[in-house]
């Protein structure tokens, strides 16, 4: 791809039926901070929820999607205890 000159890509999940595709305010604002990837999410309304999350593997390690079939009960309603919330809260859009 990059020979041919494309320099992004945008990747959704296609069973979410509200995703805005290239929405250029998005696209546009994380090409201006040049970073490598950006992700919309929003926050799980409860611990339980069905969706994933996303989740640092190891320390330091990669930022990855746990389903929420692979999410252990008890890692699921673990609280941080800087914030109070969630601390697996971030649902991939």
């Amino acid at each position: 791809m990059a020979t041919r000159g494309v320099k992004y890509l945008d990747c959704y999940g296609v069973d979410n039926a509200l995703v805005r595709v290239a929405d250029p305010t998005f696209l546009g604002y994380f090409i201006d901070k040049g970073v490598v990837s950006a992700a919309k999410v929003v926050r799980k309304a409860y611990p339980q929820e069905n969706v994933g999350v996303f989740v640092q593997r190891g320390k330091g390690g990669p930022l990855s999607v746990v389903e929420y079939s692979e999410l252990e009960p008890l890692m699921a309603s673990e609280i941080n205890q800087e914030t109070g919330r969630l601390r697996y809260c971030w649902s991939n859009v």
